[in-house]
C-alpha cells in the first residue's frame, strides 16, 4: 500500500507500508517528519501520526485542535484501507493499492528528509551528480556543516547509482555505515544517505517507474469512475457549498449585522463541503462573538467619554481588547476606530497617573516630573485631528498639566534636601535647617510631608553625631570605652514617612554595627600583635636577632650542635640557632617541602622558635593593616591608631629588607648555610611562591637543596658504618659540620659527640 500527504492537489509526502519503521508525525512544527504546508492555519503543531501495527498502517489525532476527518466524521484513530481519504485541516491523506513494478527505467532520483532544502527531489542524470554547500553542486545544501564538495553520485550505462566521498570534513553516511572516501558503493531504493547530519533519501528508477505505471492504471479506472459521477457533481454543485455560506457570513458581519452572520453560519452546517470547512466555521463563528462585544463596548466607552464620565469611560474602555488587531478587524471602519480606542485609554491611563501623585503626600519630584511628560506629550499629540468625543478629556488633561507645574515647584526644595540623605555621610545639620525653614514657609503637601520628615530626620542627625564620637573613640585606640558610648536611632515605623529617611536610617544602623565590629577586630587583632611581640610593640625581639651579625654568624654555624642533644621536653632554647629557628621545626619546615607541613607536628614542639614568632607578627600586622584599609573602615584609620600602624609597618619594611639579604645569601653560601638562609627567606616573606634563586622558585630550591644535602649525609652515614674507628671519628665531625640540626641522621652522631665530651 502507498500513502500520500496532499495539499492542493500537491504531492507532499509519500511513502510505502514497507518503508514505514517509525512513527511519522504531521503538523506544522519543524519536528515534524511530514510538515504541512504553511497555508493551512487549521492544522496543528502535532496534529496526528502515521504508525505500523503488524503488516497494517494506522492513522492517529494527536489530540489536535481542530480534528481529524474520515468521510466527514471526526476519529481518534483508524487502520488505513487502499481507497481511504483522512482530511487533515485543508490536506488530504490518500491509501492507494501499490502496483507491481512494469518493465523499463525510469531516472532514478534524491529526497531530502531534513533541513532547509527538506522535500525537495533531485533526478540523477548520467554522468554524475556532485552534493555539497557549493551553489555550483547539483545538489546544493546550504549548511555549515556540509563541505563545498562533500560527495559524490556516479550514474552508470546500465543506470545504476554509486556513491563516494570526496574528503568531506564530516563524513558521508549510507544507512549508518561511514563511506571511505577512495571507496564507492552501489545504491539500492530505500537507502538513507547521510551528509553530516542531514538525510537524503535514494529512489531508484525502476521503482518509479512501477508506481508511474500503477498511477496510470488508477487513472483510467477513476475516469471511467468520474464520468458516472458527473451528473451527480453537476447537481451537488447547484446547491451553495458551505464556503459560500462562510463569505456570505463574513460580508454581514463587516457591516456589524452580527445576529444574521450567526444564522447564515448555522446554513453552513449542512451545506456541501461542510466537513472540510467545520474548522473555518468553528473560527468565524468565534470571532463574530469578539467583534461584537468590541462594537458594544466601544460605543458604551464613547457615550462615557463625551459626559466626562472618567470611571465609567476607564471601565470601558479596559474592558475591550484594544491591544489585539483581531478584535477590531471586522471591516475597515473597526480597524480605525482601535487607534481610536487606544488613544482615550492611554489619555485616561496619564490623567488616573498624574492625578494619583498630586493627592499623594509622598510624590517625588521625579515621579511629578514624569506624569507631566506624559501628559504634554497626550496634549501634543492630540492638539489637531482631534475626534470630538475626546475634547472633555483633553480639557480635563490641560488642567491636570498646570496643578502639576505648581506641585514641582513646591516640591523641589523639599526633595532637594531629602536627596542629600543619600549621600555616603550626609550633612545632617544642613538638612535640618532647610527643612525646619520648610515647614515655617510652606502651605499644602509640602508643608505636610516637611513636618512629617522633620522629626525623624533630627534624631537622625543626634544618632550621626553620636558615631563620630564612637569613631574618635576608636582613633584614639580607647575601645574600652566604646560599650558605653551613647548611640540612639529614632524607630523605623517614625522613618517610614519617606524611602530615603528610611534608608538613611538603615545606612547609620550599619555603619554603628560596622565601626563596633570593625574596633572589636582591630581591637583583637592588635592585642594578638602586642602578645606575639612580647607585650611591647617598639620591639621585635627575632627581627633584632636577624639584623645582629654576631647573632646572624652564630645561626649560620648551627651552634646549637655545640651543645648536648637538647631534650624535645626543654623550655628554654639550646644556643642561638635554637632559639631563632628552632631545631626539630625548621628541619621539619624545610624537609617537607615542597609540601606544606602538617600544622599536626608542632603540637610535640617545646616552643615556638623568634622566627615562626616573627612570622606569625608580620601576618597579623598585614592583616590589620588590609582590614584598615578596606573602604568601609579607612575612615577610622587616624590619631594614635594610624601612628600605631605606621610603626607597625615599619617592622615590615625591616623584613622586607632581611628577605632580601636572605636571597643573596643563599645564592653566595654553601652546604646548610644556603637552606638556612633561604628558609628564613621563605618564612618572612608575604608571598614566598613568588621568590627565586638565580631563576629557580625558592620553594623548589629548598626542596632540591635539602635532597642533595641528604644524599651527602646517606653517603657519609654508610662510609661511617663501614669505617675504623679513627676514620668514624672524622666523619661524625664532617657529618656534624654538613647536616641542619633535627636530622635523624645527625642524632646519633651529636649523642657520641656530647658522650666524648663528658
Amino acid at each position: 500500500m502507498l500513502v500520500r500527504l496532499e495539499y492542493e492537489g500537491r504531492t507532499l509526502h509519500e511513502i510505502s507500508l514497507e518503508d514505514v519503521t517509525d512513527e511519522i508525525a504531521i503538523g506544522r512544527s519543524k519536528d515534524c517528519a511530514w510538515q504541512v504546508s504553511g497555508k493551512d492555519p487549521v492544522v496543528s503543531s502535532r496534529h496526528a501520526e502515521l504508525f505500523r501495527k503488524g503488516k497494517s498502517l494506522w492513522i492517529r489525532d494527536l489530540q489536535s485542535k481542530n480534528g481529524t476527518f474520515f468521510r466527514g466524521r471526526k476519529i481518534e484513530k483508524r487502520r488505513l484501507k487502499p481507497g481511504d481519504q483522512v482530511g487533515i485541516g485543508n490536506h488530504t491523506l490518500l491509501a492507494e493499492k501499490k502496483t507491481e513494478r512494469a518493465a523499463g527505467r525510469a531516472a532514478s532520483e534524491l529526497r531530502v528528509l531534513t533541513g532547509k532544502s527538506r522535500g525537495h527531489k533531485q533526478p540523477l542524470l548520467p554522468p554524475s551528480l556532485t552534493i555539497g554547500s557549493d551553489p555550483v553542486c547539483g545538489l546544493a545544501l546550504l549548511d555549515t556543516l556540509v563541505s563545498k564538495r562533500h560527495a559524490e553520485i556516479g550514474v552508470k550505462e546500465d543506470g545504476s547509482c554509486w556513491i563516494r566521498d570526496l574528503g568531506s570534513k564530516n563524513g558521508t553516511m549510507v544507512n549508518g555505515l561511514p563511506l571511505r572516501e577512495d571507496k564507492e558503493r552501489l545504491l539500492k531504493n530505500g537507502d538513507r544517505i547521510g551528509i553530516a547530519h542531514l538525510e537524503i533519501e535514494f529512489h531508484d528508477g525502476d521503482s518509479r517507474r512501477s508506481g508511474s505505471q500503477a498511477w496510470l492504471r488508477l487513472g483510467i479506472a477513476a475516469a471511467t469512475l468520474g464520468a458516472a459521477l458527473a451528473l451527480y457533481g453537476a447537481w451537488m454543485m447547484m446547491k451553495p457549498s458551505s464556503e459560500t455560506y462562510l463569505n456570505r457570513a463574513r460580508s454581514l458581519a463587516a457591516l456589524e449585522d452580527f445576529e444574521a452572520a450567526r444564522q447564515i453560519l448555522e446554513s453552513a452546517e449542512t451545506a456541501r463541503g461542510a466537513a472540510t470547512f467545520h474548522a473555518h466555521r468553528q473560527d468565524l463563528r468565534r470571532r463574530i462573538s469578539v467583534w461584537e462585544n468590541t462594537a458594544r463596548q466601544w460605543v458604551a466607552a464613547r457615550a462615557a467619554l463625551e459626559r466626562g464620565d472618567w470611571v465609567e469611560s476607564t471601565r470601558r474602555l479596559g474592558a475591550l481588547q484594544s491591544e489585539r488587531m483581531e478584535a477590531w478587524d471586522w471591516n475597515e471602519r473597526g480597524v480605525s476606530e482601535r487607534a481610536a480606542a487606544a488613544l482615550a485609554k492611554t489619555m485616561l491611563d496619564a490623567r488616573l497617573r498624574a492625578v494619583g501623585s498630586l493627592r499623594r503626600d509622598d510624590a517625588t519630584v521625579d515621579a511629578l516630573k514624569k506624569d507631566r511628560i506624559q501628559v504634554q506629550a497626550m496634549l501634543d499629540s492630540t492638539r489637531t485631528g482631534r475626534p470630538a468625543f475626546l475634547e472633555k478629556l483633553a480639557a480635563e488633561l490641560e488642567a491636570t498639566d498646570t496643578a502639576l507645574e505648581a506641585a514641582l515647584k513646591e516640591s523641589l526644595a523639599l526633595d532637594t534636601a531629602l536627596e542629600k540623605l543619600r549621600e555616603p555621610f550626609p550633612p545632617y545639620q544642613e538638612i535640618v535647617t532647610t527643612l525646619e525653614t520648610i515647614v515655617e514657609h510652606a502651605d499644602g503637601a509640602v508643608k505636610r510631608r516637611a513636618t512629617q520628615v522633620l522629626e525623624p530626620i533630627q534624631g537622625l542627625a543626634r544618632a550621626f553625631g553620636a558615631l563620630h564620637a564612637m569613631a574618635d573613640l576608636t582613633r584614639a585606640m580607647a575601645f574600652d570605652k566604646l560599650d558605653g558610648a551613647p548611640f540612639a536611632l529614632p524607630s523605623p515605623e517614625a522613618c517610614a514617612v519617606d524611602i530615603r529617611v528610611s534608608n538613611a536610617r538603615g545606612a547609620l544602623e550599619r555603619i554603628h554595627d560596622q565601626l563596633r565590629a570593625a574596633a572589636a577586630q582591630t581591637a583583637h587583632t592588635h592585642r594578638t600583635v602586642r602578645n606575639l611581640m612580647g607585650g611591647d610593640t617598639s620591639v621585635l625581639p627575632g627581627l633584632d636577632m636577624l639584623e645582629n651579625n654576631d647573632t646572624l654568624n652564630k645561626v649560620f654555624a648551627c651552634d646549637t650542635l655545640q651543645f648536648e642533644i637538647p631534650r624535645r621536653t626543654r623550655s628554654n632554647p639550646v644556643g642561638e640557632y635554637d632559639r631563632l629557628l628552632g631545631v626539630e621545626e625548621f628541619y621539619m619546615q624545610i624537609r617537607t617541602l615542597p609540601e606544606k607541613m602538617d600544622p599536626t607536628m608542632a603540637l610535640g614542639w617545646p616552643f615556638p622558635s623568634l622566627l615562626t614568632r616573627t612570622e606569625e607578627t608580620f601576618r597579623k600586622i598585614r592583616e590589620l593593616d588590609a582590614f584598615l584599609n578596606e573602604p568601609a573602615n579607612r575612615w577610622l584609620l587616624g590619631g594614635r591608631l594610624a601612628d600605631e600602624m605606621n610603626r607597625l609597618k615599619g617592622f615590615l619594611g625591616r623584613g622586607d629588607a632581611i628577605v632580601s639579604a636572605m636571597l643573596q645569601e643563599a645564592a653566595r653560601r654553601q652546604g646548610r648555610e644556603r637552606l638556612i638562609a633561604g628558609g628564613i627567606a621563605m618564612k618572612l616573606a608575604p608571598d614566598p611562591a613568588a621568590l627565586t634563586v638565580g631563576e629557580t622558585p625558592l620553594v623548589r630550591w629548598l626542596a632540591g637543596e635539602m635532597r642533595t644535602l641528604r644524599e651527602t649525609l646517606a653517603e657519609m652515614n654508610n662510609a661511617y658504618r663501614r669505617a675504623a674507628p679513627a676514620r668514624q671519628i672524622e666523619l661524625r665531625a664532617a657529618m656534624l659540620k654538613t647536616g641542619l640540626p633535627g636530622d635523624p641522621m645527625l642524632r646519633g652522631m651529636w649523642v657520641m659527640q656530647s658522650s666524648s665530651r663528658q
